[in-house]
């Protein structure tokens, strides 16, 4: 066996084994576009889900921190906000 049967091999397998369900899809496109990219559609919605979550535990986060300082240097005489970085500058 050569070693330009062994990359053959892997082309077969991928053009004509795994990708097969995408070409399933891909038949689709003309009677429904947002089935023949359900793929995409999952993608999509997984992203969002994720960013969702990373969001809700950064403003966890972020509380948590407040709490943090608020405790911290209660006796300091200064505003929570001069050591989280929201200073309002007075005009």
């Amino acid at each position: 066996m050569e070693l330009k049967d062994f990359f053959y091999g892997i082309q077969d397998f991928f053009v004509n084994v795994a990708f097969a369900p995408l070409d399933w899809l891909r038949s689709f496109q003309v009677e429904s576009w947002f089935f023949a990219n359900s793929i995409n559609w999952i993608f999509v919605l997984t992203m969002a889900a994720a960013f969702s979550f990373w969001i809700f535990k950064l403003n966890l986060f972020e509380e948590d921190e407040r709490d943090y300082y608020a405790e911290s240097h209660r006796d300091s005489g200064k505003s929570i906000e001069f050591f989280v970085g929201e200073e309002k500058s007075s005009h």
